[in-house]
């Protein structure tokens, strides 16, 4: 679990991110990254603090995996069915996120950047697809992300309660066979350029 800084003007943002499920190995060598839990933190300082201190906070033991399960299910059953509305609606060439050709390079269905795609599904990088999902109805409950982190969200932003937020996004990414590496980049501009600002608005990477 990320809770990750967004330089962007709206008021709360929260992102859906299916993902492979990291193992205390991957933790341990791969990331180099401190991993915090909800027991570790002392009214939520801990995680306020090391937050605002380095941008991020991943947080361990969350999100069960029966729910991560779910959404990876529904999340790739979700993709597939966008991919083949695209093709049947004359949009992409293929009815796939991505093909080999006879020169076994890949092919990709939408080109980079939103100039090149859609407002409901965009290719970040080559391979690394993002979809929007905050208007369908049938994607997966959010109830326990919002229930286990019900008082660290409002604490990071500065208010008592959820209530005073607004989810402003909800999306899945999904990074095909083969995809770059997307680079670190702001979301948005900066709400001031003269002086540092709190947090106002940040992502959930589940």
């Amino acid at each position: 679990y990320l809770l990750q800084t967004c330089n962007t003007s709206c008021v709360c943002t929260v992102r859906t991110f299916v993902t492979e499920r990291m193992t205390e190995e991957h933790q341990q060598e791969g990331n180099k990254l401190h991993f915090l839990s909800l027991e570790d933190n002392k009214n939520n300082n801990t995680i306020v603090s090391r937050f605002h201190s380095d941008g991020f906070v991943c947080l361990s033991g969350l999100i069960s995996s029966q729910t991560i399960d779910m959404w990876h299910e529904w999340g790739t059953r979700h993709m597939t069915n966008v991919f083949e509305a695209l093709h049947e609606n004359g949009y992409t060439s293929f009815s796939a996120p991505q093909r080999a050709t006879a020169t076994a390079s890949l092919e990709y269905a939408l080109g980079i950047g939103i100039k090149h795609g859609f407002r409901e599904i965009v290719m970040r990088s080559p391979g690394r697809y993002e979809i929007s999902v905050l208007e369908c109805n049938d994607h997966p409950s959010l109830v326990e992300v919002q229930d286990k982190l019900a008082t660290v969200i409002p604490a990071l932003l500065g208010e008592d309660s959820l209530s005073a937020l607004t989810l402003c996004h909800v999306s899945l990414v999904v990074a095909s066979p083969s995809a770059t590496d997307q680079g670190w980049h702001a979301d948005g501009g900066h709400v001031n350029i003269q002086k540092h600002m709190p947090c106002h608005v940040f992502n959930i990477f589940i």
